[in-house]
């Protein structure tokens, strides 16, 4: 069904050739993923002065420019937002992921968002081949 929301599911991430991106409300939120994470992140933060903090951080990190120049490098972009909008936006806002990510790419959302809005962005990114799984942290 086009614009299905998977449900959480555990991911690994095993394969050494993809890339992982992260769009977060907080980047050191994942500071501690950083020390064992066997991929390229590429990170992206509103505030680009806590994006340059967190990739100083981590190991090889890059900073991406906006969403959509992450969305270029990624095969995988994991998201952890304030509310659905700010998924919706960075997802599909004039600068965003959908202009950009490849067909057969895949989005986690870890906010804790709106469930009608999870599925209306589902539904966007899957016109465009784009896969995106729901795994809310709350």
């Amino acid at each position: 069904m086009a614009g299905r929301v998977h449900p959480f599911i555990q991911v690994s991430f095993i394969c050494r050739s993809c890339q992982e991106s992260y769009i977060l409300y907080h980047p050191l939120d994942i500071l501690h993923a950083g020390d064992k994470c066997r991929h390229q992140l590429i990170l992206f933060d509103s505030d680009a002065t806590a994006a340059r903090r967190a990739a100083r951080r981590i190991a090889g990190a890059k900073i991406a420019t906006s969403p959509h120049d992450l969305g270029e490098h990624s095969d995988i972009v994991i998201t952890m937002l304030p509310n659905g909008h700010a998924v919706r936006a960075t997802a599909d806002g004039p600068d965003g992921l959908a202009a950009s990510m490849r067909k057969g790419t895949l989005l986690i959302d870890c906010s804790s968002a709106e469930p009608w809005l999870t599925r209306e962005t589902a539904a966007i990114l899957a016109t465009r081949g784009i896969e995106m799984i729901d795994a809310p942290v709350s």
